[in-house]
């Protein structure tokens, strides 16, 4: 299906995005940061690792469906030593399977866009949400808090409950954690579709000091924090490396799609990722940020009909 060569798709007829409005309780925060991070580092360094693993609070159900399509059939799974996972599925019983992956702080309905496509094409589309999001249970670090490593987990537990899995479809965070897993256990998938993964932890860092205003005597310290709370280097999560790890074992069809806006996470590391993977595609787009980009018309299209081509694909 997929050249030996990676290919590379722009999209570059968007508008650019509005400049975000201030958040006073953003502000509020930085002012905090910048008193202990003068004065108390090893304060702010713990300040900064609770909020690292601390979960917004996602909207309201009613609002965070208003997009699903009628219909759909509950799925529940106790993972053990973690919790309940709650899910929906659509389509055929019978079909092959495609799992829909949110981000950090995200819910299963931010990729319903893609429900409707891939049922059309006789997938069984299941979207899930993540220990401690939207309507799954606590997981083992409480209600709010997760990690990438417990994502990781449920991810590949939902996929052995329903598996065998031939379709992926994973945003942001959620693409670390299909990595991680992919590279490092039994997991088996059929192909993967990236929506503005997040490459490294580095970049991820880098968005949450500018959005706290913390120095480097903070950084320093919360990177402990970190890989204490992790057991491992941040320098372990990286996913290019992941990527070359996973194509050597299990060189499966993979498209990335990254914004060139997206002021979250930049496309380059989309981009070091599919350079990673022999015959990957890459799709860049511009002005739709890191979460428009999931219901973007001309990202939905091209990510059904990559679907189509994998559906067509011996199993």
């Amino acid at each position: 299906m997929s050249p030996q060569k990676s290919t590379t798709v722009r999209l570059f007829e968007r508008p650019t995005p509005a400049r975000p409005h201030i958040d006073r309780r953003q502000e509020a925060l930085r002012a905090v940061f910048a008193r202990l991070d003068a004065t108390a580092p090893a304060a702010s360094a713990r300040l900064a690792a609770y909020l690292w693993f601390r979960l917004a609070r996602p909207p309201e159900p009613a609002r965070r469906r208003r997009r699903m399509p009628v219909g759909g059939w509950p799925l529940e799974l106790d993972v053990p030593g973690v919790g309940r996972i709650r899910g929906l599925e659509f389509g055929p019983d019978e079909g092959p399977v495609a799992l829909l992956v949110h981000g950090w702080a995200g819910w299963r309905e931010q990729l319903s866009a893609y429900i409707e496509p891939l049922t059309a094409q006789g997938f069984r589309v299941i979207g899930y949400d993540a220990p401690s999001h939207g309507e799954s249970g606590a997981g083992r670090h409480g209600r709010r808090s997760s990690t990438v490593l417990e994502m990781a987990e449920v991810l590949a537990a939902v996929a052995g409950a329903v598996g065998p899995v031939r379709l992926v479809i994973a945003h942001s965070l959620g693409a670390m954690a299909l990595a991680w897993e992919a590279a490092r256990s039994d997991l088996r998938i059929g192909a993967a579709v990236l929506i503005a993964p997040a490459a490294s932890v580095s970049p991820v860092l880098d968005t949450f000091q500018m959005m706290c205003g913390f120095g480097p005597a903070t950084r320093r310290r919360l990177t402990v924090l970190l890989e204490r709370r992790f057991g491992r280097s941040l320098a372990e999560f990286d996913v290019p490396a992941m990527a070359a790890e996973w194509a050597a074992d299990d060189p499966v069809p993979m498209l990335a799609v990254h914004d060139c806006d997206d002021a979250e996470l930049p496309a380059s590391g989309a981009e070091a990722i599919a350079a990673a993977w022999p015959g990957a595609e890459l799709m860049l787009t511009e002005g739709l940020g890191h979460r428009r980009i999931l219901w973007d018309p001309a990202v939905v299209r091209r990510v059904a009909e990559f679907a189509g081509q994998v559906a067509a694909q011996p199993a």
